[in-house]
């Protein structure tokens, strides 16, 4: 059974209490700094105060169909751009939108059988002495999922374009499409028309509604299986697909609702503010930094074998519905996503070599 109860049964592995360690340290550290730095940020009952001073809420022209039909666009259309690529021929597509040769994919699968046989040979093994292992430590742990689809892209060794292409074009998609694209959708569009929707805005419950609502969809976009391994290729034609579809996504946006809508509807204001927005942005999420780690190394614990990435992604989206709920700006909420977004390549990129 995966879960709880089989780390309650090797609760006495040194790593495993190490992982419950530091996700409690992480936690305290990152709420207390919540705690302590809150009312800096956001200020009291004072208008204007703080460093995310409010902003009068606008009544957004658009609606909950609007939104809802923008987002199905969203999820839809990268299947539909797929769908056209794979009837172009592989010859005539450029290098980094072809499929891997017949050649690299029987590589491929021999690699593949070889490995599976030198663990079949070292299971052989590891039999004699698993004979000898009490009923108290004979439960597995288990296995790790899959990393992130641009951790995998990332480490990749062989690509089928240069590991510059490869960098770049995660950057792109992590650091500087998605913020846009998601924070687009899910907080000017789906925020502001459920807003509408369930009325006065000030209000606690639409208030909570309209920023919970597009937090849990976020986090329900972003589950993936625990064996989710990509080709490289196939990574590669997927953020490529990934920039065209969310860039014809929001064109599509601006056209169907700039006629009824202003720059203020969109969270625009002032082009000289926003550096200062996306630096608002970036210091939210550098302080609500260890508490999502603290969150993400705790269901790690709790769900082992589990793709946990949506609990702190959740918690991370509620962040960002506040803020805009608060500030009305669209640069605050794409400042704090990217950075996280930043945050994760930057690691990456460092362990990766």
């Amino acid at each position: 059974m995966r879960g709880i109860l089989p780390y309650l049964l090797y609760a006495n592995d040194p790593a495993m209490l190490n992982s419950i360690g530091m996700a409690g340290l992480f936690l305290i550290f990152g709420l207390s700094l919540l705690l302590m730095t809150g009312r800096a940020l956001f200020g009291g009952r004072r208008k204007g105060s703080g460093l995310f001073p409010s902003r009068p809420w606008r009544t957004v022209p658009w609606g909950l169909g609007d939104a809802i039909l923008l987002l199905l666009l969203f999820i839809l259309l990268p299947g539909l751009l797929y769908s056209i690529l794979y009837c172009i021929p592989n010859e005539s597509r450029p290098v980094f939108l072809r499929q891997a040769s017949q050649e690299v994919v029987e590589s491929a699968g021999q690699d593949a059988t070889a490995v599976e046989a030198l663990s079949d040979v070292a299971d052989t093994e590891s039999e004699g002495s698993d004979e000898t292992v009490t009923s108290d430590e004979t439960v597995a742990r288990p296995a790790a999922p899959e990393p992130h689809p641009l951790t995998q892209l990332m480490v990749a060794e062989e690509a089928p374009v240069s590991r510059v292409f490869i960098l770049t074009l995660c950057f792109v998609t992590a650091v500087i499409i998605a913020p846009l694209g998601e924070e687009f959708l899910f907080r000017v569009l789906l925020q502001g028309a459920v807003a509408r929707f369930f009325g006065r805005r000030r209000s606690l419950g639409p208030a909570l509604i309209s920023i919970g609502l597009p937090a849990l969809l976020f986090a329900v976009i972003h589950i993936r299986g625990a064996d989710s391994r990509t080709a490289t290729d196939t990574l590669v034609v997927s953020f490529c697909i990934t920039i065209l579809a969310t860039l014809l996504v929001l064109l599509t946006a601006v056209l169907l609702l700039a006629r009824d809508a202003t720059r203020l509807d969109f969270g625009l204001g002032r082009w000289r503010d926003i550096p200062l927005d996306l630096l608002r942005g970036a210091v939210a999420t550098l302080i609500l930094f260890p508490t999502l780690i603290g969150t993400q190394l705790a269901c790690s614990v709790l769900l082992p074998g589990y793709v946990t990435d949506p609990v702190p992604i959740f918690i991370f989206a509620l962040m960002l519905g506040f803020l805009f709920w608060k500030t009305h700006r669209f640069a605050v909420v794409v400042g704090a996503h990217a950075t996280l977004n930043l945050v994760g390549f930057l690691g990456t990129l460092m362990l990766s070599g």
